[in-house]
């Protein structure tokens, strides 16, 4: 064919006219040679093309994996609170093993500017609190930060901007921070050294007390809180981070705010380098979701990656490029609150825990510091999330998720991206439909590059099969699948199970389930055959490729590397002929004169 006597490559210009038509008749015969392998793999009957697989790539770091994902906010005082210490104790016991290494405790919530609906909820001063332990909802600031301690987390505090002042919120860092803090000092204590601090809460809202005086405006919001930023700064001994409420809900909008894009740009251009983080609370939301529908509940993380990735990070980004701050100033996106927000019986079980892993992967995924769990108690109410009737005993799926995340994760996330996968949509209110895949998920590894370890939640009510390939990889020394396994949305139990995996192929991941899958290797690199063997045999043809060969297999399994591009076969021939192809036409179009 003429066609197929064309080049492939266009940099000819150094070869003769008779050593260009040799090569284009060399790629004739390899690309029949291909068509005749396709065909091949084509007529077993077990062929599998296109399917789901999960792609990691572990030479691309993307970031540091924060273990602030496992966060639990507030909301309880120690009068009349049941088995707290026994609840702390088992909450305490997670460690997380990757990251920071600690837990995050948010101290404040709407109670702390005071919201106009509860007539209790006046707003917190927390000189006005000494010695008390209630009631509900004010008490001792230092029965908050012990208990942080007794967890050992890292403390974010929320500051009262709604009906606090400037002075109160640099009073406040003083006794947190200040190394010469009289009160502190008199109380026999050392400092507690808190890093974060948010600057009200969710007052974009009209129903937090003090927005309409305060906040009326993202622009009279962040005007004002140059004002605590700086008092703030000036009292603390060491570092602090400040954070500014970006929006009420998932959608980044407010009351009078401009939302989205432009509240973020008029934050940046009025706090500059005084901003550290934005805030938003990533409940589900309008548009998307106003009712306790299952499915477009697991719809809101896919909606909020898609708004983050496409207008928050890049206004954040073009406001710091508008605004010359250096990019050795990070101004970063933080969740410190959020859950289904379905008060009703069944909401801490596995819709929330499905919710829950599926918030971390969010985070995770794009770098988002914290993602903080609404919330760690409240008197057994429904947003009680991780312990039934006040007993430490009796834990929840979404216990068993932040248990199950934070021993299993590593230190660094990296490129994952799938295809084949299943999908639902789901239309908004708006009009805009979101597509979300069955899976979510996030890959994560060590610095010495000895592992991969991925987060993979199954949203839907179906069990799901997928393929996971790790890129640069063609043996492991061993894999793992822990999963806990809800089967469906109103389960309010979730069943942990673990197995070992002989092969990354053809993964089940069982209905509305959250997955570990631990892949451990060798430290460096390497080809060879993934199975346990008795006998190798590796050749080496006269074009330089290697390929190994096993005898023996426990597992039946055979590794083949084939130009840097790992392919599995069984001894069926399960093979994604797709994928093939692909490879073998990467192969002619660089293969210049090395055929």
């Amino acid at each position: 064919s003429p066609l197929l006597q064309q080049p492939l490559v266009t940099n000819m210009e150094f070869l003769s006219p008779s050593s260009s038509y040799l090569l284009s008749w060399r790629r004739c015969c390899l690309l029949l040679c291909v068509m005749l392998l396709m065909m091949m793999m084509l007529s077993f009957s077990d062929c599998v093309v296109g399917q789901a697989t999960i792609v990691v790539d572990r030479s691309v770091i993307l970031h540091n994996a924060t273990s602030y994902i496992i966060s639990a906010n507030r909301n309880h005082v120690p009068q009349g609170e049941t088995n707290l210490a026994g609840k702390l104790a088992k909450y305490g016991s997670i460690k997380p093993a990757f990251g920071q290494k600690r837990k995050m405790y948010r101290i404040g919530h709407g109670i702390t500017d005071g919201r106009t609906d509860y007539s209790y909820m006046t707003g917190y001063h927390f000189r006005d609190e000494w010695g008390q332990n209630g009631p509900y909802p004010y008490d001792d600031i230092r029965n908050a930060l012990n208990e942080a301690h007794t967890m050992d987390a890292e403390v974010i505090m929320v500051v009262n901007f709604g009906t606090g002042s400037p002075e109160e919120a640099g009073a406040l860092v003083s006794y947190l921070n200040n190394v010469h803090d009289a009160t502190r000092i008199n109380q026999n204590l050392p400092p507690f050294n808190v890093k974060y601090f948010e600057l009200g809460n969710e007052i974009s809202w009209s129903t937090e007390r003090g927005h309409d005086q305060y906040a009326s405006t993202e622009i009279v919001y962040a005007t004002r809180a140059k004002l605590f930023a700086a008092a703030m700064r000036a009292n603390s001994s060491i570092p602090i981070q400040i954070g500014l409420v970006g929006g009420t809900n998932s959608n980044w909008y407010g009351n009078g705010w401009s939302g989205q894009a432009t509240t973020v740009t008029n934050i940046i251009n009025i706090m500059k380098t005084d901003v550290d983080f934005i805030i938003y609370h990533g409940y589900p939301s309008w548009p998307l979701s106003t009712d306790a529908s299952p499915l477009p509940i697991m719809a809101q993380n896919t909606w909020n990656r898609n708004l983050l990735s496409r207008t928050i990070f890049p206004a954040i980004e073009a406001a710091m490029k508008g605004n010359n701050i250096s990019s050795s100033h990070t101004i970063k996106v933080a969740n410190t609150e959020y859950f289904t927000s379905l008060y009703q019986a069944g909401q801490r079980g596995t819709l929330e825990a499905l919710y829950t892993a599926d918030t971390m992967v969010t985070a995770l995924n794009l770098d988002i510091f914290v993602a903080n769990n609404f919330c760690f108690d409240h008197g057994d109410l429904a947003d009680s999330l991780f312990f039934i009737n006040n007993d430490p005993n009796n834990t929840t799926p979404i216990y068993a998720t932040h248990k199950l995340v934070a021993e299993s994760l590593r230190d660094l996330v990296v490129s994952i991206n799938s295809s084949g996968l299943s999908t639902s949509s789901v239309k908004d209110q708006a009009g805009v439909t979101t597509v979300v895949e069955s899976l979510s998920y996030v890959a994560t590894i060590d610095a010495n590059h000895a592992g991969v370890t991925l987060l993979i939640v199954n949203k839907f009510e179906q069990d799901q099969t997928a393929s996971v390939s790790v890129l640069g990889s063609s043996s492991f020394l061993r894999a793992s699948q822990n999963v806990l396994v809800g089967k469906q949305w109103s389960n309010t139990n979730m069943i942990q199970t673990s197995q070992p995996l002989s092969t990354l192929s053809n993964i089940v991941f069982p209905a509305a389930s959250i997955s570990i899958i631990d892949i451990v290797y060798q430290n460096q690199l390497t080809t060879t055959a993934r199975a346990t063997t008795t006998t190798t045999t590796t050749t080496t043809t006269s074009t330089g490729i290697t390929t190994t060969t096993s005898s023996g297999s426990t597992t039946g399994k055979h590794d083949v590397t084939y130009l840097g591009c790992y392919l599995e076969t069984d001894n069926n021939r399960s093979i994604n002929a797709a994928s093939i192809a692909k490879q073998s036409l990467h192969f002619l179009l660089y293969s210049n004169s090395k055929e």
